[in-house]
């Protein structure tokens, strides 16, 4: 009777394990290189009608640049920080302006000090690009008066439904 009892409890807790377990298999929402160049041609066009010159970077899920495109007339300066924007996005799932309105709260000297050592900027124009609530990828977007609504243009320009 005790064998039994042993063996029952043992099959009870093996079945209960693997009704617990976790899949070995995750789907993962990725945008496509095509995607990238689509979002990129997007917000140029947003940044054209504006009168506006840009840089774009579009970076996939892993931080890996899809497509970079400087506008003829771009400063060669708004390169990096639109890169650091994109790259920000995509570590954190947030828009830029998540850490602009940190810098308010905290006070500059806290927000300075986070933004250097996380590598962010603070000023708006990184955007995650979202896919059924997954980080698909980032957008960033320097040299205009409202990189914010240039990258979401962009986006929209793909994703709006």
């Amino acid at each position: 009777m005790t064998r039994s009892l042993c063996l029952a409890a043992l099959a009870a807790a093996i079945l209960a394990s693997s009704a617990n377990a976790q899949p070995m298999v995750v789907e993962k929402k990725v945008i496509s290189a095509d995607a990238a160049r689509k979002i990129a041609e997007g917000c140029e066009a947003y940044a054209k009608e504006r009168g506006w010159h840009v840089s774009v970077w579009v970076l996939d899920e892993t931080l890996t640049p899809l497509y970079f495109y400087r506008m003829q007339g771009t400063p060669m300066f708004t390169v990096k920080p639109a890169l650091m924007k994109a790259e920000a996005a995509v570590r954190t799932g947030q828009p830029n302006d998540a850490y602009v309105e940190n810098a308010t709260r905290r006070g500059p000297f806290v927000a300075t000090v986070n933004a250097i050592a996380q590598n962010y900027v603070l000023s708006p124009g990184g955007l995650p690009i979202m896919i059924d609530g997954q980080v698909a990828g980032g957008i960033g977007i320097g040299g205009s008066t409202d990189d914010r609504a240039c990258a979401q243009a962009g986006i929209d320009a793909v994703f709006k439904k």
